[in-house]
Formats: structure tokens, C-alpha cells, sequence
């Protein structure tokens, strides 16, 4: 192994991402529970498709790990958007998002930079160009699929959103297969 690659891998955490992932997933399932239901499943399928995509594109561990975080905090911003503005709308819930994910994350054993990402992706996880830049772009594909599947868009825009929108290999061929076989 060269000395990049080795100097690389030892700045790498070596958490327990498993263990960390579940713990917050936990912590994000109690925290709908109290504040608002029904982001439940939708959180739920989101990370469901985020981990499925994340694994079909063969991210390393530490990337996997901060794919399926972001996927499981991206509408955590969604209550406290409900109850300040009256509504959900991208920027409101990305505004609160970030914040609430900041405090979820403040006392996990991961690194300041990954929580200040993960804080970021989800106050941007509606910006598929910015997320593609940050190599987040299958956070913004998951969530389009499940609302592609929640009824979110009209299914006629199924050809239009795939072209704009969907950019990994991975995520092409999941949404093709789903949407486009017709």
C-alpha cells in the first residue's frame, strides 16, 4: 500500500457504523413518534432505497454509513417547519433540518466534519446538483423514487424527473426498472 492510501486510511474512523446507524435510527423513529407520524415510513423507505443504492454502487464503509445518516435525518426538519412556518416547503424543512440535525448529531462519537456534512446534506437534500457535487446525489434519488411512489409527483413526470434528475448508475437502473417499463 502507498503512503496516501495509508495516511488516508488511518484518518478514517473507525467507528461502529452499524451500531451508530441503528442508534440513530432509533432516535429518529422516537422522534417522529413525538412530533409527527406520519414521517415515519416515508423515512423508513427513503433510507430503505438510500442503503439498497449506496450498496449497488459500492460505497466503502464510512460513505455507506453517512449515505444511510443522511437518508435517515433528510426530513427531520419537517415538524419543526410544520409548527414555525405553517408548512413543509423544501426550503423551510432544509432550514430546520439542519439545525435539528446538528443537535441530534452533537453527541455521536463521529468526527466534527461528518456532522457538519451530514447537517449540510440535509439542509440541501432537495438541491440534486449540489448534493451530485458533495457525492450525496443517491440521498436526492431515493427520495424521488419514494415520492415518485408516495404520489408526491404525478407518475406522468416519471420520464422527465429520470433525465433531470437521476444520474447514478445505480439509481438509473432502480428507477427504470420501477417506472419506466412501460
Amino acid at each position: 500500500m502507498n503512503k496516501t492510501k495509508e495516511s488516508e486510511m488511518s484518518n478514517t474512523p473507525s467507528w461502529d457504523w452499524p451500531l451508530l446507524i441503528t442508534k440513530l435510527h432509533k432516535e429518529v423513529i422516537e422522534y417522529f413518534a413525538s412530533t409527527d407520524l406520519s414521517q415515519i415510513g416515508h423515512t423508513e423507505a427513503v433510507h430503505n432505497f438510500a442503503q439498497l443504492l449506496a450498496k449497488l454502487e459500492r460505497y466503502d464503509e464510512h460513505r455507506q454509513a453517512l449515505i444511510e445518516m443522511a437518508a435517515l435525518l433528510h426530513d427531520i426538519g419537517c415538524p419543526n417547519a410544520k409548527n414555525k412556518y405553517g408548512n413543509t416547503n423544501a426550503p423551510n424543512q432544509e432550514k430546520e433540518g439542519k439545525i435539528v440535525a446538528a443537535q441530534l448529531l452533537a453527541n455521536y462519537p463521529i468526527s466534527e466534519e461528518d456532522k457538519k456534512l451530514l447537517a449540510e446534506v440535509v439542509g440541501l437534500h432537495h438541491h440534486q446538483k449540489k448534493l451530485k457535487e458533495m457525492g450525496f446525489e443517491i440521498l436526492a434519488e431515493a427520495d424521488l423514487i419514494v415520492n415518485l411512489l408516495e404520489g408526491y409527483y404525478d407518475l406522468g413526470q416519471a420520464d422527465y424527473l429520470f433525465d433531470h434528475l437521476v444520474s447514478s448508475k445505480s439509481g438509473r437502473d432502480i428507477y427504470r426498472n420501477i417506472f419506466l417499463k412501460y
